[in-house]
């Protein structure tokens, strides 16, 4: 009886915390929502292989970040490090860093890359609504062609456009397949299109109406989390606290690489919820069945990781993140249908 109460109460609780976030987030985004208003619908041809104007200024460039693997050498030496660095260097990550700054949607050139602000859709294309009917929330357009020149890794498409959408009220987590529909990414493989920039629909919220911020993409690196097999098993608990140090990093927005966790790794609870499998708890985790698709190989990876960008009034959770994962086969087909979400948060 107690724990029912104990239940209710918790349950009422979120609730309320849930309806005081939207309340604040409608003030914080009251007075940004006209820069994403203000531009008028209109068509453009635009060859999205040729990267569009940039705007007059560059986003300011976050710190600290490792550009390579020479400079993080030299690191670990200078922390005493220096003996474990040949066991890290081969499963060091290449990534993609996306410096953002906001700015007034109509400063965007039209087919540019960005994050928030309104959409630049092909003709034809309807803005997507979840698996509820809901219209979408727009998180972001990257322009391909302006990202291939730092992807090292040559995993993302050379051309086209990557959108992601995600559920307006905020409230998927990705521990559920329910949660399938409630995000999604699209692409368009077409290097030359006519884009037209869409308004939001009425059914989207202002909490969920995000103001545009300019993207500069860069190649760097990236270490692993002390969570997975090889740092785990190689420096000692002293030795931890420094390796910690040295992956601190300011890379909240970024594509491929290792995740920046906030609490666990997420690969495998890819696998076991995309096989029909609830995460949000460990009941499922000592299943039989859970254990078979764990023991199989694992190819998940890292698409797009998008931080709580508060100029943006991005806010996921308590201060969170948004994480989009896409098995490495389903990317090198450059098939995004089956690209899942996992939020976490503090």
């Amino acid at each position: 009886m107690q724990n029912k109460i104990f239940l209710i109460a918790l349950a009422v609780l979120a609730a309320t915390l849930a309806a005081l976030r939207k309340y604040s987030y409608n003030l914080f985004v009251a007075n940004k929502r006209n820069r994403n208003t203000r531009s008028k619908s209109y068509e453009t041809e635009i060859v999205l292989d040729k990267i569009p104007e940039p705007p007059v200024y560059e986003p300011p460039r976050t710190e600290p970040v490792y550009n390579t693997r020479e400079e993080l050498e030299k690191l670990f030496a200078e922390a005493d490090l220096g003996e474990k660095w040949p066991l890290l260097k081969p499963i060091i990550k290449d990534d993609v860093q996306l410096d953002i700054s906001e700015t007034d949607n109509a400063n965007v050139p039209i087919g540019a890359s960005k994050i928030g602000g309104l959409p630049d859709l092909p003709e034809g294309w309807i803005w997507d609504k979840d698996n509820e009917g809901k219209s979408m929330s727009f998180l972001a357009q990257l322009n391909l062609a302006e990202i291939a020149t730092h992807d090292v890794t040559d995993k993302l498409p050379k051309k086209g456009m990557l959108y992601f959408f995600y559920d307006s009220e905020q409230s998927t987590w990705g521990y559920d397949t329910k949660d399938r529909g409630m995000f999604k990414v699209l692409y368009n493989p077409n290097p030359s299109a006519i884009l037209t920039q869409r308004q939001y629909p009425d059914d989207i919220p202002d909490y969920a109406r995000y103001t545009a911020a300019v993207i500069a993409p860069r190649a760097t690196i990236n270490l692993p989390s002390l969570q997975l097999d090889v740092p785990n098993k190689l420096f000692t608990e002293a030795e931890e606290d420094t390796y910690s140090d040295l992956r601190k990093s300011t890379i909240r927005n970024k594509l491929l690489g290792y995740a920046e966790e906030i609490q666990s790794t997420m690969e495998k609870k890819c696998a076991l919820v995309t096989n029909g499998l609830y995460v949000g708890d460990g009941n499922a985790w000592e299943t039989p069945e859970a254990q078979e698709i764990i023991n199989q190989p694992n190819d998940w990876i890292l698409l797009l990781q998008l931080d709580s960008n508060e100029g943006c009034g991005m806010f996921w959770g308590d201060g969170g993140m948004l994480y989009f994962w896409i098995k490495e086969a389903d990317l090198r087909q450059q098939n995004f249908d089956n690209v899942w979400l996992i939020l976490q948060c503090y």
